[in-house]
């Protein structure tokens, strides 16, 4: 079997939550000495510790850290997400794993959010093909500016580094950024890969990338989900029933590590978080969480604008926003 490398992109803030992704990685992939790549951003000597805490309990596993200081990639001039550069790190593996790119035929790129529940023997041997994502649950009015058929997610990344070398995808994207200064790009590295390679992205199934709305909706409304975003409903019942990597975005920005009752994933999140550090705080959860925690019917509502027509949508903010004022 070929070495398997996995990549990760993380920052201070997002560190013990990188690091429940890993741990869920090494105990569940079932991968024979997988060797992890970690880009990081702004880390001091008490991180790096934490990183060793983790990796000490698995001394067979190799993992290098890049500090994205020593690369400077916003010479780009990629646009920032949340102030950072680390979301778009991915998109420059080349030039900063340049080191250990030899060494690389097939490279795994997991978002901090995401929890590994099953082996991944299957995802490593895939047909060689550039790069392969998952559908995205964002609706076509969004690309739509974007002048591209499809839209998948960057938070799981199946890529053939000799293929990505060789088609000089990395300048293609620099190129891109410089010519589309004027684009506005909502999530910078995800708009980016998808408007310069979508037609080269093969679909990854859906299992491998798994979004919180397939267990956070019951059948009928999730049959009526899937038909609005264009996503097979059956495809969505298969990776249900055997999911492999389970991502948590989309829900309103509900994140496990924050104090909800609402995402799926809370509990499977943080039995890894609190094994990295059985102090970990959750977060406070933004203002709208505590009502939709306390008022199902408001919840559901919420949910119920991601499959309602787009007429319904303005008049339904307007009743949330009043609901939200009257329970201030």
């Amino acid at each position: 079997m070929k070495t398997s490398h996995i990549l990760y992109a993380t920052d201070k803030n997002y560190l013990e939550i990188t690091l429940a992704s890993i741990l869920s990685l090494l105990e569940n992939a079932q991968l024979e000495e997988p060797i992890l790549h970690l880009i990081t951003e702004k880390l001091e000597d008490d991180d790096y510790q934490k990183i060793e805490k983790v990796m000490h309990a698995y001394p067979q596993i190799k993992y290098y850290i890049y500090p994205l200081e020593d690369y400077h990639i916003e010479k780009y001039r990629i646009p920032e997400w949340k102030g950072s550069q680390v979301a778009n790190s991915r998109l420059f593996f080349q030039e900063i794993l340049a080191e250990q790119l030899s060494e690389i035929d097939n490279l795994l790129y997991l978002d901090s959010d995401t929890i590994v529940v099953d082996q991944l023997n299957t995802l490593f041997s895939l047909p060689e093909h550039l790069v392969y994502a998952s559908r995205d649950e964002l609706e076509k009015k969004y690309y739509k500016h974007l002048n591209i058929p499809t839209y998948y997610n960057s938070g799981v990344l199946y890529i053939n580094k000799e293929a990505w070398v060789k088609e000089n995808c990395q300048q293609q994207i620099i190129d891109f950024i410089r010519t589309h200064s004027d684009l506005k790009l909502q999530y910078p590295d995800q708009d980016t890969l998808n408007c310069v390679l979508n037609e080269k992205i093969e679909e990854l199934p859906l299992s491998y990338n798994l979004p919180p709305y397939v267990f956070g909706l019951n059948t009928p409304h999730r049959k009526l989900y899937c038909l609005k975003k264009g996503i097979a409903y059956p495809e969505t019942c298969k990776a249900r029933e055997n999911p492999k990597i389970l991502h948590s975005y989309g829900l309103f920005g509900i994140k496990p590590w924050m104090k909800n009752n609402v995402n799926p994933y809370n509990q499977l999140f943080r039995k890894y978080v609190f094994q990295v550090d059985n102090n970990f705080e959750l977060l406070d959860a933004p203002a709208h969480i505590p009502l939709i925690n306390s008022r199902d019917k408001f919840y559901q509502m919420l949910l119920a604008r991601a499959y309602m027509p787009d007429a319904w949508h303005q008049p339904l903010k307007k009743i949330i926003t009043k609901v939200r004022i009257k329970n201030k």
